[in-house]
């Protein structure tokens, strides 16, 4: 229950981060809203891809070096917001909360 809880706060920090980026609301956020979630889905594709989850949560590799690897991965196919969740999540060891 604990992890939910942690998810939850998350993912209420980010719909809030959308929210502020999108002015006015209405259907521009909830299209944003939509292609945040589509680009969250391939951030988790990622990190549960066996190769890239090895890698990501390998204690041997610096950080520097997971957090260049999911830079690289994400840039051009996610919105700005999300590549920055997702560093965060990487700094934070929470990419667990994708499940």
């Amino acid at each position: 229950m604990k992890d939910l809880s942690v998810a939850s706060r998350y993912a209420r920090a980010l719909e809030l981060l959308t929210g502020k980026q999108v002015p006015g609301g209405g259907a521009a956020l909830i299209e944003r809203l939509e292609q945040t979630l589509t680009d969250l889905q391939g951030l988790a594709s990622v990190a549960h891809d066996p190769k890239a989850g090895a890698f990501l949560t390998a204690p041997r590799v610096r950080p520097d070096d997971k957090r260049r690897f999911l830079r690289e991965a994400l840039t051009g196919r996610a919105l700005p917001s999300v590549i920055v969740f997702a560093d965060l999540l990487l700094r934070k060891k929470r990419l667990n909360v994708l499940d």
